[in-house]
């Protein structure tokens, strides 16, 4: 059997070449169409600087950690210093090791002023038990307050209040409200009173 000339080698290898590529360009949109095409890779909105996956925020006081802002994704405005959240979860830490962890689907972080703003179902647990929700909170980490001046119920306990115009000082755990305040007290028999 005669050897085949370079010519014809040549022929062989480069539709070899063009075989693998034809098949792994069909085994790729085979594998899109089967399990739906990838993601496109997050982009900025109009007047966003940057999108983020994850954001990460902590302060320090000293050597202790103050508090610590996660969020699932967010967009960053530089000019502004604002980051939009989604998917919030903050932790706060006071002097006697004790936290207040507030959630919320949104949040806004501005980073000039220290507050963070969280929209819709928020609700926080502190360590101690006390539960406070509602439809928005403020937290202001330069004083450590929660604020909101929306509808808010704080469960602490048998005693649970229902008000607007809450204020929460975080380091003690003092809760006042400047709007009418509805209180109920569950007795020790399951009953309110």
């Amino acid at each position: 059997m005669p050897m085949p000339n370079r010519q014809r080698i040549r022929q062989i290898l480069a539709a070899s070449v063009v075989v693998i590529t034809i098949g792994l360009i069909a085994v790729v949109l085979w594998r899109q169409t089967r399990g739906g095409a990838p993601a496109p890779p997050a982009t900025p909105a109009a007047g966003v600087d940057m999108a983020l996956k994850r954001f990460e925020f902590s302060e320090m006081q000293g050597s202790r950690l103050a508090w610590r802002l996660v969020s699932d994704a967010a967009e960053y405005e530089k000019q502004g210093g604002l980051a939009r959240l989604t998917v919030v979860t903050i932790t706060i830490h006071d002097e006697h090791d004790g936290t207040m962890t507030i959630t919320a689907p949104r949040g806004i972080f501005d980073e000039k002023r220290q507050l963070v703003t969280l929209f819709d179902d928020v609700r926080g647990v502190s360590s101690k038990g006390l539960v406070m929700t509602g439809d928005l909170m403020h937290y202001a980490s330069k004083i450590n307050v929660i604020t909101s001046e929306h509808p808010v119920t704080v469960v602490d306990g048998r005693m649970t209040l229902s008000g607007t115009g809450m204020r929460m000082t975080v380091k003690d755990g003092t809760v006042r409200f400047s709007g009418p305040v509805k209180s109920v007290i569950e007795g020790t028999n399951g009953k309110k009173r």
